[in-house]
Order: C-alpha cells, then sequence, then structure tokens
C-alpha cells in the first residue's frame, strides 16, 4: 500500500509504503528502505492523476493549486 498523506498540507506530505499481507495494521513504513519502489509508485499516481479545479490537491499540482 503506498499512502499519500496530507497532499494539501505544508511541508509537504509524507508519503508512506507498507506491505499489507505482512503488516495488516501498518506499523511499519517501508518507503526509506525502498526508495526505488516509492519512486515508481510516485511517476504511476503522477501518471494517473487529473488535475481538477474543484479539487486541487498541492502535493500533486505544485503549490499554486
Amino acid at each position: 500500500k503506498n499512502l499519500n498523506a496530507g497532499l494539501n498540507a505544508t511541508p509537504p506530505p509524507t508519503r508512506e509504503l507498507y506491505q499489507l499481507a505482512d503488516d495488516p495494521r501498518e506499523t511499519t513504513d517501508l518507503a526509506g528502505r525502498h526508495p526505488d519502489v516509492m519512486r515508481k509508485l510516485m511517476r504511476l499516481a503522477n501518471s494517473q492523476h487529473t488535475k481538477s479545479a474543484l479539487w486541487p490537491v498541492r502535493g500533486l499540482d505544485g503549490a499554486n493549486h
């Protein structure tokens, strides 16, 4: 599970990664151990995101939205 918490927050959002099969309660954030997986997931999230004037997400759209 890739979790992007606080996408409209300042400072920038935290990004977390969990192995739900082994850690269903999400107690161990694996993002720091797997930066390659995080980069891949963020590329995927960014490529699938559609900007919206009704629901702007600064963490994906940039600080000016």
